[in-house]
């Protein structure tokens, strides 16, 4: 479901930010996303009061670590890339963040990494490589966003790796003691709409920002932008954490390119051309190599 969501938010925030810029969508996101789970956190512990266990402090700092390193960090980097590479180019480098929360799960928490896993990540490499340097077969009314740029790259790599790190850190918190994962989802959320939007606030710039808003071309793209990704995305991606190991999570939440391609298809009938899905298929093999057991 990660992977589903997280295909689907893309493509709407990389059109918004192309007007508006890769900050001011993020920030705009976070805190509609922020304010949505606290009224869902609200409802769900009065259906639900045994999910009422209070993080202690240890845990708090574990969740606090995970926002600024892949929803602070790692989104801001992701939404640069999003609006300089385009979502199926972004989107497919995320997927060595696996890579990464595989590396620190297996230095930090123990978990071995054997040849398949090395022959994993060698694979992931060598299939985003190609598949990010192929070119699209368009039509003449081919229209997909973006364009291969050192900057892009840059931000998209650095973006997989906070992502991958986020991951790792994440289940540590979990690791400590009992969690609910909704009500760490929307403080993981909570904690990364007020770190984005201090800047904003300062600057007395955050009015301007919300006034977008009003836009109806901006709010038919940022409502199931926000839902898909930043909402229902993390609370999908938070519960796989906690039940299963982040290497494995990072493997199946970056399978968003199989789903992004049919849409990209439709939306900006862009022909993906064989190559790159071919290119793709290999690097999600070799991610799941990473975590054969």
């Amino acid at each position: 479901m990660t992977g589903l969501l997280w295909a689907i938010g893309p493509l709407c925030f990389a059109s918004i930010g192309r007007r508006i810029g890769a900050a001011g969508i993020l920030v705009l996101g976070r805190i509609v996303a922020s304010v949505l789970l606290v009224i869902v956190s609200a409802a769900y512990l009065l259906i639900m009061p045994e999910a009422r266990q209070v993080p202690d402090s240890q845990q708090v700092l574990w969740i606090a670590v995970s926002s600024v390193l892949g929803m602070v960090l790692g989104d801001i980097l992701l939404y640069e890339a999003l609006v300089s590479l385009g979502p199926r180019r972004a989107t497919q480098i995320q997927m060595i963040a696996p890579v990464f929360s595989a590396s620190a799960a297996w230095l930090w928490m123990g978990e071995t990494m054997g040849p398949l896993q090395l022959a994993g990540a060698a694979i992931v490499m060598g299939g985003i490589a190609v598949a990010v340097m192929a070119r699209a077969r368009t039509g003449e009314k081919g229209r997909e966003p973006g364009f291969v740029t050192n900057k892009g790259l840059a931000c998209a790599i650095g973006s997989a790796v906070l992502t991958g790190l986020g991951a790792v850190t994440l289940r540590q918190a979990f690791r400590l003691g009992p969690l609910d994962s909704i009500i760490t989802g929307t403080v993981r959320v909570g904690i990364g709409a007020v770190l984005l939007s201090f800047m904003p606030l300062v600057r007395g710039q955050l009015p301007a920002l919300l006034r977008y808003l009003r836009d109806p071309w901006i709010l038919q793209r940022f409502v199931p932008g926000v839902l898909a990704g930043p909402v229902l995305g993390i609370l999908c991606y938070v519960a796989a954490v906690k039940r299963v190991n982040p290497g494995l999570v990072s493997t199946l939440a970056q399978t968003s390119p199989l789903f992004m391609m049919p849409m990209i298809w439709y939306r900006y009938n862009a022909g993906i051309g064989w190559r790159t899905a071919l290119a793709t298929l290999a690097a999600i093999g070799g991610v799941a190599l990473i975590c054969w057991r």
